[in-house]
């Protein structure tokens, strides 16, 4: 804890544990509640935020966030991580079986992680 308090969180041992967020984009498919509370702690760790939604957010929301709304192709190729913050039903149940097949092709950086946070169930 003292080590994070010092601003040495990163480590100093030899090899490098783990990626660097810092200068990272992250791409936020999703960005309700969850997405925008994952953005503010992005933000922590200089990370670029940039976001798909169904509905584009407030320039009030965008600016507290500093998120960049962005189309969904540009999303999956320019994002680091990707974080998918999205209600699990028939809906986006169909868009993420159509949407496994760009992440494997040649529209998403080779490099990129996927971290899924918030697939729940929902009635809708």
């Amino acid at each position: 804890m003292a080590s994070l308090r010092r601003g040495e969180w990163r480590g100093k041992t030899l090899p490098a544990l783990g990626h660097d967020p810092q200068s990272k984009i992250l791409g936020i498919l999703g960005m309700g509640g969850i997405g925008r509370n994952v953005a503010q702690k992005a933000l922590a760790f200089g990370m670029t935020i940039r976001y798909h939604n169904r509905t584009r957010l407030s320039e009030s929301v965008e600016r507290e966030c500093a998120a960049e709304y962005v189309s969904f192709d540009r999303l999956l190729a320019e994002s680091d991580v990707l974080s998918l913050n999205l209600p699990l039903n028939v809906k986006c149940l169909s868009a993420l079986l159509l949407f496994g097949k760009p992440l494997t092709g040649r529209h998403a950086k080779c490099s990129q992680l996927l971290v899924t946070l918030s697939l729940r169930r929902s009635s809708a």
